[in-house]
């Protein structure tokens, strides 16, 4: 309810420089005890370079929870079989995608198709507006968000932020890759 509330007002956000792989950390350190409880295997895999890129890391802080927790909650009722969370990076070109993919029963064709609008859920108790808000505010600070079924099965998002040259400060996501 408080996300459906918030629809209405204009955040502000801090676009700045970051580099991606300390934020996937701290998310998968926040999410690992859930990952843990629902007997989910968390893969990493980043690029060899962590590259520089320019829009709120906050922001996609909140997708990478919500993208994760999404992924652990759709492989829960999974009967045999292994459940695993893959997230990873990789750079093309001038863009650097980060690849959220789980071991679940993927997103049907009908679902998937319109998957961003507002009050389109898979849950019987959600109010379809979770993957709305956090593809709006990505876009909305720079980046995207895209979903798919992966060829191997299961769903794959990928969150794509455009690279810069720009050196990001200390503080924010300059950790190197695992």
């Amino acid at each position: 309810l408080s996300e459906f509330l918030r629809l209405g007002r204009t955040e502000s956000y801090q676009i700045r420089v970051f580099t991606p792989s300390s934020l996937i950390r701290e998310v998968l350190t926040l999410v690992q005890p859930k990952a843990t409880s629902s007997s989910v295997q968390i893969v990493t895999d980043f690029a060899a370079h962590d590259p520089a890129l320019r829009g709120d890391p906050q922001v996609l802080k909140q997708a990478l929870l919500n993208l994760t927790l999404n992924a652990i909650q759709a492989m829960s009722d999974i009967r045999g079989g292994p459940r695993i969370l893959f997230i990873g990076t990789t750079v093309a070109g001038d863009k650097c995608e980060i690849a959220i993919r789980d071991t679940g029963p993927g997103i049907s064709p009908v679902i998937l198709e319109k998957l961003f609008r507002p009050f389109v859920s898979t849950k019987e108790d959600g109010f379809g507006l979770g993957l709305y808000i956090t593809r709006d505010q990505v876009v909305k600070t720079g980046g995207e968000l895209i979903a798919r079924n992966d060829p191997t099965g299961g769903a794959c998002f990928l969150l794509i932020y455009p690279i810069t040259q720009e050196t990001p400060p200390a503080s924010v996501g300059t950790q190197p890759p695992m």
